[in-house]
């Protein structure tokens, strides 16, 4: 038997199924904050074929990737500097200049430091990431180039 269709007696009526709207779906779709869970809430209400205003799609999906671009920012912060700063503040557990040398750090490089410690080179269409610092190497990146995580 087909979907939505009821039977009463030897007669067929057909029944519209009941979908949810996105205001309701939003609210039940768990919510972690990332990208993924914005395409699947959107996914699943065109699955279900959401009736729903535009404005509300939108303001749902606006949550969303709201959310997302607060958990990205707060992940992905960098303190950038020249080649020439990075091998001011390197230590004895931190990769070598030589090293960095080979790999392609100038003194006029380009790089920035993440919170976890990576050191990524700018290339002339990339980041790459080459090297990390290790110990209290936060505090050493700020005081050097007197830059707060951005």
């Amino acid at each position: 038997m087909p979907r939505g269709v009821k039977t009463q007696g030897s007669r067929h009526r057909f029944q519209r199924p009941s979908l949810p709207n996105t205001g309701e779906l939003f609210q039940k779709t768990p919510l972690k904050g990332n990208f993924e869970n914005l395409l699947g809430f959107l996914a699943e209400c065109r699955r279900l074929g959401c009736l729903c205003s535009k404005s509300r799609m939108a303001e749902s999906s606006q949550l969303l990737a709201d959310r997302h671009s607060e958990l990205h920012c707060q992940a992905m912060q960098f303190i950038e500097m020249t080649g020439k700063v990075l091998l001011r503040i390197l230590t004895e557990d931190d990769p070598t200049p030589q090293a960095l040398a080979r790999i392609g750090l100038t003194e006029d490089s380009i790089v920035r430091i993440n919170r976890q410690g990576d050191i990524e080179l700018r290339r002339r269409d990339r980041w790459d990431v080459i090297g990390g610092l290790l110990g209290d190497f936060e505090q050493r990146v700020r005081h050097e180039t007197g830059l707060d995580w951005a």
